[in-house]
């Protein structure tokens, strides 16, 4: 006697997409931050150098 062959339902389950929007952001501030003090950095260097008495 023939048995039926069952087969289980493959249930595919999605993997949870991943935003990158907060790392992204972070990334963009810090950039700019970094880029912002450089371009002040010939600014600052004679106010901080009163400053600190260097």
């Amino acid at each position: 006697m023939a048995t039926p062959v069952t087969t289980a339902a493959a249930t595919a389950t999605a993997a949870p997409t991943r935003s990158y929007a907060g790392p992204m952001a972070l990334m963009t501030l810090l950039f700019l931050l970094f880029g912002a003090v450089t371009n002040f950095n010939g600014v600052l260097m004679p106010h901080l150098k009163d400053v600190c008495q260097l």
